[in-house]
């Protein structure tokens, strides 16, 4: 009837149905009036601003007009209006960029395609023939479908921009030079090797060693001092809303005033919610060997059932969990016998007595006939595997004067789903068996799921909470027990330094040690705040962090031996510490091996390669982290929406999936589901603290000169010079000040000029695109970079 029922009745369902229904767009690639720039058309008296009704992106390029007219137009003025703005679109773009190549006029009754170029007509039909049966409709859908603008779009960039990438790590020579490692110092492999097993305890005498001796008792107020912790603090949840804060870890009264009435916890679920190794197990730990007073750690029998090797099939868990359950059940008791014909008969005390009540009238207790089916009656007993728990739980626990809590250790480990299958797990266990069962839960799944089914049956007073504590406390902690266990240690540890043996005392280690605290929290805690934000969280990740930081072979076994000899401080510039976080034990930089990803890496393969892609959907992210997306929580947005607003910017889509799978898989970003890959366009992703991390490191001389090792680079003469560059330096040694700053600058200008120049960057199609989200600053940190490049010059002169 009028032009919004062709707009919506007829032109939206055309370009978004599926083939051979519509042209099967996804409704992310099609912008509307209010979100297009409009454009001053015709000359002299008929100048007019104009913007049509839809513009189709695809390769983060405008391919297509659509104008809509009321059913009675005539369609003559919206074919002018069409081209003309097809046109003004086009000269905005580089020479040899001509990406709005089609028009589509329609007043619902005709449609006609056009080539922005030219008025003949390619392909029109009646509204009658609108159906996959008509020969006219399948012509218009053969030029104009989603498949068919995406390969020729695609071919249009490759002609436009065959362009040669160089990657100067690659020029190096080959695979064996690129990946070259720099063999571990002796003196830190030694160390994770002797001591890993407080580093990283496997064991639980291991784990309760370190609550005894290194436990970190901190106050929620203590927790978050430093830039890079508030970062983490903002990326969790805002507030577990039902979960009660442990405030002290170190003395965590509401639990432990609730443990205190044991008898009212039985068949109980008791969730504990934190992040990914923030360390609910060592809490668990500490409740039960020191927390707890002695009175009530008397009246607990605890068997802990480690989760990382489960099953997650809901045919197999309930079964794993049973064998598992039956043998911590009796660790919990290991001075009492079920094994022999004596243990099984007070096993089985009450099933035995059952079965003498009508046994014995039969047969004597001494003769071979009730012996023979006493034999039967325990087999039977033992096959029935859930009579079997109840009668462990009953016999060693209730039967002893203790309650049973069984932890379900790791379960935090698992993506979203598994964690709710532990969930139904941990509600089966409860009917079950008399106990108290303790799971560990994340807080992002806990937060986001805790109104929906299964997490909804949870108990609101025995659900707690509680944050990792500040790593440094941790390190120094852990750090302080390394020592105390190598000073108790009277044997001699030995390393190798240019083929000779040295042997220095175990105690010895604390020079070291304090080289490895104090190069990580001086230079404006550089090395915290990179290690800290990409470990998020998770401490245990941290730890691995700094061992790898420890055996690294950019510090010299020769001058840990001297600060040995002569008892002077070894001093590591901020300049060693960053490459060796970002290098690891490599000599050149990759950002697929290496802790730090490489933000402004491309693909050579892509239509129009794009530097710009993993920095702009960590931008996005960022900016989204205070908002609330379309489920309602907070940071959390789904990668349909990231897609639509990067693609108005000029980002090819199919690009924006594959590298929000990469971020995705390297912790860079997290799905709501917890999973390491994408699932669908649907899923919801949130900015980690890594993500923050590497946003920061944008601006940093070191990782911008790492990066341009990695990089494929357009510009041949640029990746030569940074080739040339990083063959020269001496080898394992850090390089130079000036070449640091040189290659930093060098590849500032380059990103700089490309996206200047680049199609791939620009949105002219939008009113206002914001800039912020298009290119880094890169001319400031060239600038800057040229800047400190000449101080050092003159400084060095005079």
């Amino acid at each position: 009837m009028n032009e919004s029922d062709v707009e919506q009745k007829f032109v939206w369902p055309l370009l978004t149905a599926p083939l051979p229904n519509g042209l099967g767009l996804p409704a992310s690639l099609i912008r509307t009036k209010p979100n297009l720039r409009d454009f001053e058309i015709e000359k002299r008296q008929n100048k007019k601003r104009y913007f049509p009704d839809h513009v189709v992106i695809i390769r983060g390029l405008p391919v297509a007009v659509w104008e809509a007219k009321p059913p009675s137009d005539d369609l003559a003025d919206a074919v002018l209006e069409c081209r003309l703005y097809a046109t003004e679109l086009n000269a905005l773009y580089p020479p040899g960029i001509n990406p709005c190549r089609f028009c589509v006029v329609t007043n619902g009754l005709q449609t006609e395609l056009r080539t922005s170029d030219s008025d003949t007509v390619l392909a029109s039909f009646c509204l009658a023939d609108a159906n996959p049966a008509s020969p006219e409709f399948a012509a218009f859908l053969t030029k104009v479908s989603y498949e068919s603008l995406t390969q020729s779009v695609a071919e249009q960039l490759r002609k436009a921009s065959a362009r040669k990438y160089h990657r100067p790590v690659r020029m190096v020579g080959g695979t064996s030079l690129q990946d070259e490692q720099v063999p571990y110092n002796e003196f830190g492999k030694l160390l994770s090797s002797e001591f890993q097993h407080l580093f990283n305890p496997s064991s639980y005498e291991d784990r309760f060693k370190i609550v005894e001796n290194a436990y970190v008792k901190t106050q929620r107020r203590e927790r978050y001092v430093d830039e890079i912790d508030r970062i983490i603090r903002l990326a969790s949840p805002p507030k577990v809303q039902e979960a009660q804060w442990i405030e002290d870890t170190g003395n965590p009264v509401p639990i432990v005033a609730k443990l205190g009435d044991l008898e009212s916890l039985r068949n109980k679920i008791l969730l504990l919610v934190g992040a990914v190794g923030s360390g609910k197990s060592t809490f668990v730990d500490y409740l039960q060997r020191i927390a707890l007073p002695e009175e009530v750690r008397e009246r607990i029998a605890w068997a802990r059932i480690d989760l990382n090797d489960a099953p997650v099939s809901k045919d197999e868990i309930y079964a794993w969990c049973r064998r598992h359950l039956a043998q911590g059940i009796r660790d919990s008791s290991p001075d009492q016998d079920t094994e022999s014909l004596v243990g099984l008969r007070k096993l089985y005390r009450k099933e035995i007595e059952t079965f003498d009540k009508w046994t014995l009238e039969l047969f004597s207790k001494d003769s071979d006939e009730y012996k023979k089916r006493l034999a039967d009656e325990i087999t039977k007993l033992k096959q029935d595997q859930d009579g079997t728990l109840q009668a462990l739980e009953r016999h060693l626990c209730t039967g002893r004067g203790r309650l049973l809590i069984v932890v379900l250790d790791n379960c935090d480990k698992r993506d979203r789903d598994e964690q709710l299958l532990m969930f139904e797990v941990a509600r089966w266990l409860q009917q079950q068996v008399r106990c108290l069962v303790m799971l560990p839960l994340r807080h992002i799944t806990f937060e986001n799921h805790r109104n929906e089914p299964p997490l909804d049956t949870a108990l609101k007073d025995l659900i707690y909470r509680i944050e990792p504590p500040p790593f440094q406390k941790v390190l120094q902690n852990r750090l302080s027990l390394v020592l105390r266990e190598a000073k108790a240690s009277s044997k001699a540890l030995n390393y190798v330094m240019a083929g000779k043996l040295v042997q220095f005392q175990a105690d010895q280690l604390d020079k070291f040690l304090g080289i490895m605290m104090g190069s990580l929290f001086d230079h404006r805690r550089h090395g915290k705040n990179i290690i800290v934000g990409l470990a998020g969280w998770n401490i245990r990740r941290a730890f691995e962090m700094f061992l790898e930081f420890c055996r690294s072979g950019y510090i010299s076994e020769q001058d840990i031996f001297a600060s040995q000899a002569t008892g002077q401080q070894m001093h590591l510039p901020q300049g060693v510490v960053t490459r060796m976080l970002l290098r690891g034990h490599h000599r050149y930089y990759d950002g697929n091996r290496s802790w730090v990803k490489n933000v402004f890496q491309c693909e050579p393969e892509d239509p129009n390669p794009d530097h710009l892609v993993r920095y702009r959907i960590l931008r996005w992210l960022q900016e989204g982290a205070r908002s609330a997306g379309p489920s309602g929580y907070r940071g959390y947005h789904r990668v349909n929406d990231l897609i639509e607003a990067l693609s108005a910017l000029g980002t090819d889509e199919a690009a924006v999936r594959r590298e929000c799978s990469y971020l995705l898989h390297h912790g860079c970003i997290l799905a709501e589901h917890l999973k390491r890959e994408l699932l669908s366009d649907d899923d919801l992703v949130t900015l980690t603290p890594a993500g923050h991390v590497h946003l920061e490191l944008t601006e940093d001389f070191h990782y911008l000169a790492a990066s341009a090792e990695d990089t494929w680079i357009a510009d041949e003469p640029t990746a030569k010079k940074i080739h040339q560059r990083i063959v020269e330096q001496p080898r394992w040694k850090s390089q130079r000040w000036p070449v640091i700053l040189q290659s930093a600058a060098d590849f500032a200008k380059y990103l700089d000029s490309w996206s200047q120049s680049s199609p791939s960057v620009t949105a002219h199609y939008l009113p206002a695109p914001p800039e912020e989200l298009l290119t880094p600053a890169l001319s400031q940190i060239e600038q800057q970079s040229q800047k400190a490049l000449q101080d050092y010059r003159a400084s060095r002169q005079s």
